[in-house]
């Protein structure tokens, strides 16, 4: 079933929510939002399922507008992050709950499903306890059960449905559900604050912050053409470094200064965008596009190192210039300490421009 969003806003006595949200879900598309905690994600799958009035916009299942439609009457299957799970009920009676009030199967179709949800999600040793007897990450799976139980619903909206599971879990968990689902062909809305789930699990990305739709596009798009200043600041390990900057014009020479630290730029590069016009504006380096050294090497800045943290295949060290701090992927072999001063080689070519005031990126 395609789903089509158009010019949403869900307004709530003290906070608009989602501010004039536009997109299309194809049908059968494993489509995920990412966003920080407060982005709108859960508002905007709580409208979609009716289960919130929409304050203004369209909402289409097909080609049938379904704004105004009951929840009950919109066929979404929904898992919630808080569970919402029946205490008198055992596992298997709550899991087999959508299918019951349905009547839609007989007992044996009903215990197959019951079977084959549970053994992909490692709790079909939990048929007969009572949600009191489980743990907060048993718990989410079972909600997450109940939710994947209808063989073919309209939509399938999943808010955070495995955040509460521990990482070796998660990991297993996000490949095995995005199989389970495209294998029976369901249009799914996926939420989740982690870029990495996002990227790894979606087969598009629709990225919100504070309740604006910033990019919605395949990992590849969000990874290396952010669309904002917000979007490239979020996504990456660690993301990319995002420096308010001024630009500085002499004789047909173009740099960009930050406190204190300049960078030349290509003046035909600088051309083609239509940078001349402005004064400030944001610069986005990648933690990727810098080199660490002792000695003055290529176009960089000088600064200070601030910290190292090694990780298994690589370090990030950050730099401090000024009031920023700049992070870097590093070899570990490299050697640096707290307080070294150092230089930063930067790959300006790949540098990523933004407006200041819209902070979109430039063409």
């Amino acid at each position: 079933m395609e789903l089509k969003v158009n010019n949403l806003h869900k307004k709530y006595p003290e906070v608009e929510a989602l501010k004039d949200v536009s997109f299309k879900c194809e049908s059968g598309e494993f489509l995920v939002v990412l966003g920080p905690p407060g982005a709108g994600k859960t508002s905007l799958l709580k409208t979609v399922a009716g289960l919130e009035e929409v304050t203004e916009g369209e909402i289409y299942y097909g080609d049938q507008l379904f704004t105004e439609v009951e929840p009950q009457d919109r066929d979404a299957s929904m898992a919630f992050e808080g569970y919402a799970l029946y205490p008198h009920l055992t596992v298997y009676e709550n899991i087999a709950h959508p299918l019951r009030i349905r009547e839609s199967h007989k007992e044996e179709k009903v215990k197959q499903l019951v079977t084959e949800v549970t053994e992909m999600l490692r709790i079909e040793h939990l048929w007969e306890r009572k949600t009191d007897q489980l743990s907060g990450g048993q718990k989410q799976r079972v909600a997450l059960a109940r939710a994947l139980i209808r063989e073919k619903p309209n939509i399938l909206l999943l808010d955070e449905p495995i955040a509460h599971l521990d990482a070796s879990l998660r990991h297993w968990l996000r490949g095995e559900l995005k199989r389970y689902v495209k294998t029976k062909g369901v249009t799914t809305i996926y939420s989740t604050p982690d870029y990495q789930e996002a990227l790894a699990m979606g087969d598009r990305i629709l990225v919100l912050f504070a309740g604006e739709l910033k990019q919605l596009g395949t990992r590849e798009e969000i990874l290396y053409d952010p669309a904002s200043a917000e979007v490239a600041a979020f996504i990456g390990d660690p993301p990319t470094n995002v420096i308010e900057a001024s630009l500085v014009k002499s004789n047909g020479d173009v740099a960009l200064n930050f406190n204190g630290a300049q960078l030349q730029i290509d003046s035909e590069w600088a051309g083609k965008k239509d940078l001349y016009k402005y004064d400030q504006l944001l610069l986005g380096i990648r933690p990727s596009d810098i080199r660490i050294s002792k000695e003055r090497t290529g176009n960089g800045f000088d600064a200070v190192v601030y910290v190292s943290e090694a990780m298994q295949r690589k370090q990030v060290v950050t730099l401090q210039v000024g009031s920023n701090l700049i992070r870097v992927n590093e070899s570990n072999d490299l050697k640096v300490e707290i307080g070294d001063e150092v230089w930063a080689e930067v790959n300006v070519s790949n540098a990523i421009l933004f407006d200041p005031d819209t902070k979109k990126a430039f063409g």
